[in-house]
């Protein structure tokens, strides 16, 4: 899973999406709030419960219900974490981004401009 700053999308909107459609990224407000109460700066995508039963087969981790399912896999591997959160993931670049909410408008096209 790839994670991203919010501000990296604040950029990409501003500075490569609003032009596209037309719009000046002056006439956008922006309200920068910080966390509000309660608020994280990353998910949590596993959490310690499950991480002794979480393994990594091919390019990806998976949790067992239990640890006896392991026979099932060939090439499983335990993998040694006791949690996993958005912070260890790889962050997507801007152009990534970018391509995201592009294709994001063109597929509801009533909702931009394409």
């Amino acid at each position: 899973m790839k994670a991203f700053k919010l501000g990296d999308l604040l950029d990409v909107i501003l500075d490569r999406i609003a032009p596209r459609l037309g719009i000046s990224k002056e006439d956008i407000k922006v309200n920068v709030t910080g966390l509000v109460l309660g608020e994280k700066l990353h998910e949590d995508l596993i959490n310690k419960t499950e991480s002794n039963r979480m393994y990594e087969l091919d390019d990806m981790y998976i949790i067992l219900r239990n640890n006896e399912d392991v026979l099932k896999y060939q090439n499983i591997k335990k993998v040694d974490l006791t949690e996993y959160t958005s912070k260890d993931v790889e962050l997507i670049s801007k152009d990534e981004i970018e391509e995201i909410v592009m294709s994001y408008l063109k597929n509801y096209p009533s909702r931009g401009c394409f």
